[in-house]
């Protein structure tokens, strides 16, 4: 229970501090993984990895890097064009 005041006390206080939101969850769940026993380091890297070993997650990313190709060869400028005939 300790380890989830942990977590918001942190949370709370470094978004108050304008600190950006991912950096303040993650700075978070660093403190109360280090102030749990229930929780060890190896676990939290663990389940972090596992939860990426994903087709669908590791898809998006190249999803994005071909837009971005796309956009800056001027492919998609062409595709566009297509479209609208």
């Amino acid at each position: 229970m300790m380890s989830v005041a942990v977590l918001f006390v942190l949370f709370l206080g470094l978004a108050f501090l304008g600190v950006p939101i991912g950096f303040a969850i993650g700075i978070g769940v660093l403190g109360s993984v280090f102030t749990s026993d229930i929780i060890s380091l190896s676990y939290f890297v663990r389940a972090m990895a596992n939860s990426v070993d994903s087709f669908t997650l590791t898809a998006v990313p190249f999803f994005v890097l071909a837009g971005q190709i796309m956009s800056e060869a001027g492919i998609s400028e062409g595709l566009f064009k297509a479209a609208n005939v």
